[in-house]
């Protein structure tokens, strides 16, 4: 009964290959010619669907072994190999993830394993084969049963715990309303129709993601600095320092073949470079293929001495609930800031870090905001030990808790403030950083200088040491001291053009 529902099942099953239906003399020409549609149709479908399977596969490989193939190579290799194999007969191949775990796990290296690997599966089919149709059908099912368990859908369990957790919701709906269309068309018309569905309408999002360019700029930390005010010593040290801090700020979508981008950028940086900040404020979605190209990047960066860091994820940033769907509670949380301003100060604090005697940033910011004597601040550079003393004898002396406010946008210029503690930032009337001031330095000398008010508000960072040098004490030394007080006035200058200069390369270097 079985063998009457089935048919008559050859002893010796020969697969005659496209060469020989096409040969004039054979019967089979007219076949191939009845069926040319079909064939083209199932061919385009098995190279979309291998080419999709070995690409992700190629790249799980590389995330697991921290390695970076050339896809489009591979990719021209294995079509190659499709081409000549068919014409004799031989079945489709791809990229199989299991097969280079399997050799990796044996030890093998390089292209002798994977040639290694080929000659014995030929032996196997052609001296062995005898041997393979003796096993017992239980160990064949047993390895029917494995195989497909392996090829069981991982995907739809975590994107549909991802949609009930909330974060990137219309990307998750998206992604499964087509799987789920995918899956009635595959049961209503056939595997053939489902995948191209599913492909057009992966493709449609893919269009509808990418309305703008990815790379919107590449700019290095000279071109790109913080808009923190460090004193002379450490100013001088990032001068150069900052061109080893790279910036990409994106645009658009991260998805499956666009996040190669920026991995190509990543693996062109300057040997030197030590930190690449990627600005994702706006990017509107990505997926978990870029997310996870992200991830490998950040593992490669840390192989030669650099660091990743994610800017433009913020609190309550949309940006920040999707990277959070794909990485949870990862490492890679640890490089994620606000906004780029915050993340290139982590990295020029580091670069600090690594001319002193710290060896973190940690170290090196606890350093930087430490208490300094007011000799060291740059209103009294180049003033003898007396007339240093008699500034501090005009000075008031102020301390402030972290997120107390040393004053409002608009509060009368009431002199300069040298701040010898702490972290002072200039802010926005919504809260966005205009300017940071290091210990050191000198802030509130502009609406001292015009009389027009403050301009924004200055905020504690941190706890802070403040002394106010007061409009009318600054007279006073005028009209007892002028030499001192013109003193003053000169370094008042030169801080304001030392600022200007920072600001003066960072317009030179992105006009370049």
């Amino acid at each position: 009964a079985l063998a009457a529902t089935l048919g008559r099942v050859d002893a010796a099953p020969t697969l005659p290959g496209l060469l020989a239906l096409a040969t004039p003399a054979s019967a089979g020409l007219a076949a191939l010619v009845q069926h040319a549609g079909a064939i083209a149709l199932t061919g385009a479908l098995l190279a979309i669907i291998g080419t999709l399977e070995s690409l992700l596969n190629l790249r799980a490989t590389d995330q697991s072994q921290g390695t970076r193939h050339d896809e489009q190579r591979e990719l021209w290799a294995q079509g190659m190999a499709n081409l000549l194999g068919g014409a004799l007969g031989a079945l489709p191949m791809v990229q199989v993830r299991a097969r280079a775990t399997a050799i990796l796990q044996a030890g093998g290296q390089g292209n002798t394993a994977a040639l290694g690997a080929c000659l014995a599966s030929a032996l196997m089919i052609t001296v062995g084969a005898g041997w393979i149709a003796a096993l017992p059908q239980t160990v064949l099912a047993g390895v029917m049963i494995t195989i497909g368990w392996s090829l069981a859908d991982r995907w739809s369990g975590p994107l549909w715990r991802r949609w009930r957790r909330g974060p990137g919701r219309r990307q998750v709906r998206t992604s499964l309303a087509i799987m789920l269309l995918v899956c009635l068309l595959t049961l209503w018309r056939g595997p053939a129709t489902g995948v191209a569905a599913g492909v057009l309408l992966s493709t449609a999002a893919f269009i509808n993601g990418m309305n703008r360019s990815l790379l919107r700029a590449r700019r290095d930390g000279v071109a790109l600095p913080s808009r923190r005010v460090y004193p002379a010593a450490s100013e001088a040290v990032l001068h150069d320092a900052r061109r080893r801090i790279v910036v990409l700020e994106l645009e658009g979508a991260l998805f499956f073949g666009s996040a190669e981008r920026v991995a190509d950028e990543a693996d062109a940086l300057p040997a030197d470079c030590r930190f690449l900040v990627l600005d994702l404020r706006r990017v509107g979605a990505m997926d978990d293929s870029a997310a996870r190209v992200l991830q490998q990047m950040q593992t490669r960066l840390a192989r030669r001495g650099g660091t990743l860091m994610l800017a433009g994820v913020g609190p309550a940033s949309p940006q920040r609930a999707q990277l959070q769907a794909f990485f949870g509670d990862s490492d890679i949380r640890a490089a994620w800031f606000p906004d780029t301003d915050h993340a290139v100060e982590s990295a020029e604090l580091q670069l600090l870090a690594e001319t002193g005697p710290g060896t973190s940033a940690a170290v090196a910011t606890d350093a930087l905001y430490s208490p300094g004597s007011l000799a060291e601040n740059s209103l009294l550079q180049g003033l003898d030990p007396a007339q240093q003393a008699a500034v501090q004898r005009h000075l008031q002396t102020r301390s402030l808790r972290t997120g107390e406010r040393l004053f409002s946008a608009g509060d009368p210029a009431d002199g300069v403030y040298l701040l010898t503690q702490g972290s002072l930032s200039v802010l926005g009337p919504g809260g966005q950083r205009y300017v940071s001031f290091s210990p050191g330095t000198m802030l509130g000398e502009l609406a001292m200088l015009d009389g027009r008010g403050r301009s924004a508000s200055a905020v504690a960072d941190r706890d802070a040491v403040v002394h106010l040098l007061t409009r009318d004490a600054l007279a006073a030394l005028a009209q007892h001291d002028p030499a001192l007080c013109a003193l003053l006035y000169r370094n008042i200058a030169v801080h304001l053009a030392a600022r200007l200069r920072v600001a003066s390369d960072a317009w030179s270097s992105a006009a370049a």
